[in-house]
């Protein structure tokens, strides 16, 4: 499904914390009201949605049972995908950074950090999707 200047922006959480999944949707509905947001638990639930409906952004964690959030990153992406991958992890350091970039994630925050940022991310990144889209 290809986004249309007449279609809504998707934002895809996959977090396998059904509270905190959950609790992220409800303040993301309310911080950005025409974007329809979409949730998966897992990394293969993500794919599978991501698949489907060609989310804007993906709010992945790092951490999921199964395939990991880095795993299901680039699964996405090969795909084809042209979805913008924002990882929301508790993990910090280097490594995981580096790790998020090279499955090809463009932003990466820190749980403890997302309040702060994560509202100016999304807001960049559709602002993006808007300009290319011609909006």
């Amino acid at each position: 499904m290809e986004t249309t200047p007449e279609s809504p922006r998707n934002l895809l959480i996959v977090e396998d914390h059904s509270n905190l999944r959950e609790s992220l949707a409800f303040w993301l509905t309310d911080l950005f009201p025409d974007v329809v947001i979409h949730q998966a638990a897992n990394g293969e639930e993500g794919i599978a949605t991501a698949s489907k409906i060609r989310p804007d952004v993906i709010l992945m964690d790092i951490g999921l049972p199964g395939i990991s959030g880095l795993e299901a990153t680039k699964e996405i992406l090969r795909r084809g995908i042209q979805s913008q991958v924002v990882i929301l992890t508790i993990h910090e350091g280097q490594a995981y950074q580096n790790g998020a970039r090279d499955a090809g994630a463009i932003y990466f925050i820190t749980k403890r950090e997302m309040y702060a940022r994560l509202p100016e991310v999304i807001r960049a990144v559709l602002e993006k999707r808007n300009e290319e889209h011609g909006q």
